[in-house]
């Protein structure tokens, strides 16, 4: 069957890449994004779906790694 993969990058002020992060749905299932924000922390929470449940990731904006992983 095939499923879908997300991918989540950055890029600075001046459109420098920084990271990029592909998620192949094995330890942090997330098939699409439909939004992010950075919330009080300056964490970048990425609101998404992932099989086919809402997802919520906490990722640390600096690096792309994955701080929190919720499926609801």
């Amino acid at each position: 069957s095939t499923t879908g993969h997300a991918f989540a990058y950055a890029v600075d002020l001046d459109g420098a890449w920084k990271w990029g992060k592909f998620f192949y749905n094995v330890s942090n299932a997330v098939e699409s994004v439909a939004g992010c924000n950075i919330d009080a922390n300056g964490d970048l929470v990425i609101f998404g779906m992932g099989n086919s449940v809402p997802v919520i990731m906490r990722i640390n904006p600096t690096d792309g790694s994955v701080k929190a992983f919720t499926h609801i």
